[in-house]
């Protein structure tokens, strides 16, 4: 895990991109940023979740790989 201090807004709604075929560990990713008031999107297409990266241009994409 990487963690780094940001210039932006702490009060500034975020957006986070979550991409994993694993729906338990994405509705517990979805409750952290919700929790800590961020617009969570949930992908488990590549094609889509590319599709939302390049529409939305989030703050943070979250990928998890089952290998």
């Amino acid at each position: 895990m990487i963690a780094w201090k940001s210039d932006l807004d702490p009060n500034e709604l975020h957006t986070v991109l979550i991409i994993s075929n694993d729906a338990e560990m994405a509705m517990v990713w979805d409750a952290l940023f919700k929790q800590k008031n961020c617009y969570v999107l949930n992908e488990t297409n590549p094609h889509a979740a590319l599709q939302s990266a390049h529409l939305l241009r989030p703050s943070l994409i979250v990928l998890h790989l089952d290998i």
